[in-house]
Parts: C-alpha cells; structure tokens; sequence
C-alpha cells in the first residue's frame, strides 16, 4: 500500500469518527428531547386524568341519589361513570298531576356536551315537570333545539324522555339517538321488544328525528331504558336473553345482570364510558286497584 493510499485511508477514517461523534450527539440530543416530551406527556395525561376526575365527582353531585317511587311500580336504576367518556344524566319528574310522572335519561357523547344539556334541563325544569300543558314530542323539540344552540357538529346527545299516567295506566315516551328501550311481559307469552330510534340523536344543525310511542302498562309488564355506554357493548339479541333469562328476578336483580354481562364482554373492571340503566316493573295488586279506583 502507498503513501497517498495510507493518507487517504486515514483521512476516511478520520471523516468515520467526525461522523460518529456528530450522530453520537444527535442521538445524545434527541434522548433529552424524548425524556422531556415524555414528562410533558405525564403531565397532561395525569391533568387529564384528575380533569375526568373532577368531572366525575361534579357529575356524581348532580346526578339524583334516590329516586321517587310511586304505588303501582318499583323502579331500580344504576350508573356508572365511565374512566374516559361521560355524559349520562337520569331523573325522574313528578308532576303536578299527581297521577303523572317522567322519566328522562340522555347519553352525551362527553362532559361539555352533558353541562349544555344540564343546562337546557336546569332551563326546562317546569316543562319538564308538566307545569306547561305540552306533549311529550314537544317536550323533546324543544330541548333539542335549546341544546343545539349550545353545541357544535362534533358533540351528540341520545335522550329517552317519558311520561307515565297512572290514572289511565299508560305511558307515552320519545327516544332519540342510540337509547334503547326494552318491553317484556312476563305474564302469558312472556313477549319481548327492543325499541329503538333510527336517528343519530340530537346534533347542532341536523333535523331532531325522534320515535314516539305510547303503551298499556298491564301488570307484569317489565320496562328497561339502557344507555349507549351499554347498547355499544350488548347486542339486541343480548339484552333479551339478559331479560328473559331473569324473568324470575326483580328490578334490582335484572338491572344488577345487565351491568355484569357487559363488564364480562368488555373485559374491564370499570367502563370506558358512562352506563346507565333504569328497569320499571308493573304491580299487579295495586294497578289493579289504580284501574278501579274511581277518580273525582
């Protein structure tokens, strides 16, 4: 090997280890870069976590702790929050009338878009509790078009709205949105519905489509409202054997059964999202009763 060809092997060799040492700082660098992108991440994942937090606990507040029961019925209701996704709101409304009262349970696709619907709510309260004469589809119409002016294209709320009348022994309810509603008399042929909406829910700048329906409460009759942090983990097919496998079991016991099948589907020990679930049974002595019982 010559003289020139030592030189120039030792000039590449030289130019090699400029090289590493520039890439050798590269990475130098960029390991701080990704230590700190890492902490700003913990930062705003453990912000966001006591966000939820707070938002849960503030939702947990408004959220009614016990519900009225009325003769002729026995209604059990559960929640749970959910660890990334919020929204649900349930409350039973007395009226005036006496014989009257509403269930409302809405499924928001997060917390700003459930505060606007709490605040349409906390607006409606006296429709809601049928100090104005109006029906229940407009009941619904009215505070979607309150809600939309309160939110964006992004955000959706699902809302079940009914109002059951124990003088007539009916009960006369809307549902909007991915809210499922589910029938079964457990009395003779023990027949089974799923109801649900076609809609989307209710969203800024989208016409409010709704399903309206009106049914005879008969004794035996059991009634379930099932929010979308559940619909989006059970099945239709499913909720029925869950209703028809506990035909035998109270209102506790079925609502109880509904939230442990969808935790054993979802493998979690807490839920994604906020669940709901209201189960209403129709009595039979005290209905019987309520039919004949002559009203002044």
């Amino acid at each position: 090997m010559s003289t020139e060809d030592i030189k120039l092997l030792k000039q590449k060799i030289t130019d090699l280890e400029s090289e590493l040492q520039l890439k050798n700082h590269e990475i130098t660098v960029y390991k701080k870069e990704l230590a700190q992108f890492s902490y700003n991440l913990d930062l705003v994942l453990s912000s966001s976590k006591q966000d939820i937090k707070k938002a849960n606990e503030l939702h947990l507040a408004i959220v009614p702790i016990e519900i009225p029961q009325f003769p002729g019925f026995e209604i059990s209701r559960k929640f749970t929050y959910g660890t990334q996704k919020g929204g649900d709101y349930f409350d039973i409304y007395p009226h005036e009338d006496k014989m009257k009262f509403g269930i409302l349970l809405a499924s928001s696709s997060g917390y700003s878009q459930s505060s606007a619907f709490l605040s349409v709510i906390l607006q409606e309260s006296q429709m809601l509790e049928a100090k104005k004469n109006i029906s229940v589809s407009d009941t619904i119409e009215k505070i979607g078009l309150q809600l939309q002016k309160l939110t964006d294209g992004k955000n959706v709320t699902h809302l079940f709205y009914a109002v059951v009348d124990r003088r007539h022994m009916t009960m006369t309810f809307v549902c909007t949105g991915s809210i499922k509603g589910v029938l079964y008399d457990q009395t003779g042929d023990n027949e089974l519905k799923i109801i649900s909406s076609d809609s989307s829910g209710i969203r800024a700048h989208e016409k409010i489509d709704s399903t309206s329906i009106e049914i005879d409460l008969t004794p035996g009759l059991r009634f379930g409202v099932i929010s979308e942090g559940l619909t989006s983990i059970l099945s239709e097919d499913e909720l029925a054997d869950i209703f028809e496998s506990t035909s035998d079991g109270n209102a506790h016991e079925i609502r109880n059964q509904i939230l442990i099948q969808a935790q054993i589907k979802s493998g979690l020990d807490q839920p994604l999202q906020d669940q709901t679930v209201i189960i209403m049974d129709v009595k039979d002595n005290i209905v019987t009763l309520a039919k004949t019982k002559k009203i002044d």
